[in-house]
């Protein structure tokens, strides 16, 4: 590769020494990373690429623009800082401190196996977080060891969280989706360049994580991200998992905002706007992410909008969609997905008394039909099929299981079989897995199970560089038990093979069954066939998972046109959160005085099943306390 003189000139005065890449140049100048090694293999490291110019000043909650172009050779060997947001829990007593973190932080990561000449086949991963939380370089984004175990290239970039990431004033210079541009960008970047890093621009998968696979799924329905990929992997989450993020009110988000960053010149009207968005775009943005992490749980996200361009139809209407993107589909769930995400309101719940702790069913009845858009009286009836018998038979920590259980299914497994069932009926070949291994790790307590995110640094083999990775200064907050866990032999072997069952399917679109020869079998719309993915243990099952639970929730997950409505805006093309219209229910009827505990059973959940209220002997304490735990969680 010919290579100019200034870059000579850089090169000669960075020194080249045994530890340097090669120079590349990309489309946007001349970079040089780092050789790594893992367990004898040779991978050059390019890290902290940029990919956009920083949204600080005037650019803040603007539509990524590209990075200019540099002539001077870039060292491209460490990360750049994560994008600004709050601490990260990450397990009970563990949490990852961000006050370091930055605006400048659109950037690119490529980890490449040293030499060879074919093109290799390429991963993008998009890490998770709620969109609220997560950047490139946490501990378990590592791409090393995938990298160097399957002769592929890993490739990882950071993109806008939180209200830098997703703040919308339905006016063109703050529009929202911001972070979804960021990640379009960053696509955008790889294909016009993976093939200077030996990678192969056909053959790029998209894989995405929690959040991150949510947006894999809205890549999969977007215009814009047409031929940046051809195969796609969901972990733990599909588009359908947007039901999740329906409880939105961008505007009012925005005016709050402005009152954090005493912006809003008294009673703020539209024709104060360009004041407005010049004064919070000159507020620091540490004051900003502190002022929002005191508005209380829930009321501090800033969520995706839809009805933009790049999400021209709801979510979750994919029937609505004209063109998908991408082919092959390799995508799964761990067994317990939603118990950390009950955890927090559960401990709340249990703290404020003996007569809230019998009240488990009507809570979380109060607070689904919220994130869900959905019928109180329907979501009631869901959540009664989980409990066979009465709540109170149970083991406590049983009980709080099977709540979990219900929030797990609705956002993340049926979710997943649902968009899998509709992928193949779009002629997509769709492989599917459940993991059920738990790990020696302990973040969170006995009862959660297989928690979400258990899987990940398993899959991408993370957890194989666990220790050094954590050995980093920014880690020095974090309990020494952690940061020094050893895995289990039996883990690593484990980690490697499925490290290996994913980079199958990244170089041919098929993944591979560990332990044996036989193919994995193609998911459905008839035949919902999946493997299960644990120690020692790879075993094929039918109908699912939990098949019968997912029926519950497909309605809500899979909407009609109909059913849905759009808010107005000062935009020519409003954007608009996502949720359908809801009728009200009707009023419930009196019992009769004869009637059977039976009968009368039926009968409720007859009128519950179209949207009415269940009528309880107590019901006026279930609404005041469901009231008092929704104003305690901040949800009201």
């Amino acid at each position: 590769m010919r290579l100019t003189s200034a870059v000579l000139a850089g090169a000669l005065l960075l020194g080249v020494s045994a530890e340097d890449t090669e120079v590349l140049r990309t489309s946007t100048g001349p970079i040089q990373g780092k050789v790594l090694e893992f367990e004898g293999k040779k991978v050059e490291a390019y890290l902290g690429i940029p990919y956009a110019k920083p949204p600080l000043g005037d650019l803040r909650f603007r539509k990524t623009v590209p990075v200019e172009a540099w002539a001077e050779l870039k060292a491209t060997k460490d990360f750049s800082k994560p994008c600004v947001q709050a601490t990260y829990i990450h397990g009970q007593n563990v949490s990852v401190d961000y006050s370091d973190s930055s605006e400048d932080c659109l950037t690119i990561n490529v980890w490449k196996p040293a030499g060879g000449s074919a093109k290799k086949a390429v991963i993008v991963y998009i890490y998770g977080g709620a969109f609220q939380f997560g950047d490139s370089s946490l501990f378990y984004n590592d791409g090393l060891p995938f990298s160097a175990l399957n002769d592929v290239l890993f490739v990882s970039f950071n993109y806008r969280v939180g209200v830098f990431g997703f703040l919308s004033t339905h006016h063109s210079d703050a529009p929202g989706n911001e972070g979804f541009y960021d990640q379009l960008m960053a696509l955008k970047w790889i294909k016009q360049n993976v093939e200077v890093f030996g990678g192969d621009p056909e053959a790029i998968t998209l894989f995405g994580q929690s959040s991150g696979a949510f947006s894999v799924g809205l890549h999969m329905y977007s215009p814009l991200s047409k031929g940046l990929f051809k195969r796609v992997v969901f972990e733990s989450g599909t588009a359908l998992s947007l039901i999740t993020f329906q409880m939105k009110n961008e505007i009012s988000r925005f005016h709050t905002l402005i009152g954090l960053t005493n912006c809003s010149y008294g009673i703020y009207s539209e024709s104060k706007y360009n004041e407005t968005m010049e004064c919070i775009r000159k507020a620091e943005a540490k004051s900003i992410i502190e002022g929002v992490s005191h508005l209380g749980h829930l009321a501090d996200m800033f969520l995706p909008i839809y009805n933009d361009d790049f999400i021209p139809v709801h979510p979750l209407m994919p029937e609505e969609v004209k063109a998908l993107n991408g082919d092959e589909v390799f995508m799964g769930t761990v067994t317990d997905e939603g118990t950390m995400f009950i955890n927090y309101p559960l401990q709340n719940l249990l703290a404020q008394g003996d007569i809230a702790k019998t009240q488990y069913k009507i809570v979380p009845s109060s607070i689904y039909p919220r994130l869900f858009d959905a019928p109180w009286g329907a979501i009631y009836h869901n959540f009664d099929q989980y409990f066979e018998n009465s709540i109170d038979s149970y083991p406590e920590e049983t009980t709080y299981n099977l709540i979990g259980q219900t929030y797990g299914d609705a956002v993340f497994t049926c979710p997943t079989n649902l968009f899998g069932q509709f992928l193949a009926k779009r002629k997509r070949s769709v492989y599917r897995y459940q993991y059920t291994h738990k790990s020696s790790l302990k973040l969170w307590p006995d009862w959660m199970g297989v928690v979400h995110t258990t899987d990940l640094p398993f899959m991408i083999g993370s957890m194989l560089t666990h220790e050094a990775n954590l050995a980093e200064p920014r880690y020095n907050n974090t309990p020494e038990w952690f940061r020094k866990h050893k895995f289990t032999d039996e883990e690593i072997k484990f980690s490697k093979q499925l490290v290996k069952t994913l980079g199958d399917f990244v170089k041919t679109g098929k993944p591979s069954v560990p332990e044996s020869t036989a193919d994995w079998p193609v998911y459905t719309e008839k035949s919902q066939e999946y493997v299960n993915l644990a120690p020692n243990n790879f075993t094929r099952s039918s109908d699912g998972p939990k098949k019968d639970k997912c029926e519950l929730w497909r309605p809500y997950l899979i909407r009609k046109k109909e059913s849905l409505t759009s808010t107005t805006s000062t935009t020519k093309k409003p954007s608009v959160g996502f949720g359908p219209i809801k009728k009200a229910p009707p009023k419930p009827t009196k019992k009769s005085k004869g009637t059977s505990k039976t009968n009368y059973r039926k009968r409720v959940e007859n009128r519950y099943k179209n949207g009415a209220l269940p009528i309880q002997s107590n019901s006026v304490l279930y609404i005041l306390v469901s009231v008092f735990l929704l104003i305690k969680a901040g949800l009201c």
